[in-house]
């Protein structure tokens, strides 16, 4: 009898450690991964709170370009808008939430995690863990929201595939798992191919200096013609520059004000509306 209430009080304490440690996101309370990823800790999100019969929820995640179509395929360096949503199918939860991992690696192949979410959400915050993987979570049970937003930027040229892992619940915050639902689900984005299609093959884009000071000078050599938008994005996705460009065939050079930009790492988009082509640039 002894023994059975040992054993008892030890499974109350670890449902109460786990769910604490849940609250605050398992990567920055617990330095854990538990997304379902290949190489992630064991449990997920419905191993402790995907009991109940009575709430049921659904997890999408959408990585969707800067003019909010939801993408199949990746563009190498181009920086996205994330969400994961938590929409409740039975019940009413009080509270969500989540976590959300990129691998660059095929469905269920484990792989190095990109690293690259930055620009949370008021409800998220992004961790690093000890293994190296980067991870963006709630940064507290979630009330009255269960939308969660991110950038994501897309690795480098020839990454391959690239595989999104999230888990997140509903709970009902009564100091317990008991009464929560959870649920995970997966996203692969494949990478888009360099093509006849991309812009860059028919407008070779160069940008001088680079790192920039002051003035940005745009160098195009194009074999088209006709209206194009130059734009310039920092990491996190935020647009700092717009012009309208007319591109004759051949030369084209143009010039940007730099000097009021903030020192870091941008992305220098052209496009035509339907194709473009972007480079990096670095302002000192």
């Amino acid at each position: 009898m002894k023994f059975k209430i040992v054993y008892t009080l030890f499974g109350v304490l670890l449902l109460a450690v786990l769910f604490m440690g849940s609250s605050g996101g398992r990567a920055t309370a617990a330095d854990s991964g538990n997304t379902g990823a290949p190489g992630d800790s064991g449990p997920t999100c419905v191993t402790c709170h995907g009991t109940n019969a009575d709430i049921g929820v659904e997890l999408d995640i959408s990585i969707e370009d800067m003019d909010g179509n939801p993408i199949a395929k990746y563009v190498p360096g181009e920086v996205y808008n994330g969400s994961v949503t938590l929409t409740t199918t039975m019940g009413m939860p009080v509270a969500s939430g989540f976590q959300i991992v990129a691998l660059k690696a095929a469905l269920d192949e484990d792989g190095e995690s990109t690293n690259s979410f930055s620009a949370p959400g008021d409800n998220v915050q992004i961790k690093t863990i000890t293994s190296g993987r980067q991870y963006a979570e709630h940064n507290g049970p979630s009330m009255n929201n269960n939308v969660f937003t991110f950038k994501w930027t897309a690795p480098e040229a020839a990454s391959g595939p690239v595989t999104f892992y999230s888990c997140g619940n509903g709970v009902n915050l009564n100091g317990s798992t008991s009464g929560d639902n959870a649920a995970c689900n997966t996203l692969e984005l494949l990478e888009r191919p360099i093509s006849t299609t991309d812009l860059g093959r028919d407008v070779q884009l160069t940008v001088a200096p680079n790192p920039v000071a002051d003035q940005l000078n745009l160098n195009l050599n194009s074999s088209l013609t006709g209206s194009f938008q130059a734009r310039l994005f920092d990491v996190a996705g935020r647009q700092w520059l717009s012009r309208d460009l007319e591109l004759n065939g051949g030369s084209n050079s143009f010039n940007f004000e730099a000097s009021g930009l903030p020192a870091g790492v941008y992305f220098l988009q052209l496009t035509n509306g339907t194709r473009s082509t972007a480079m990096r640039v670095v302002k000192r």
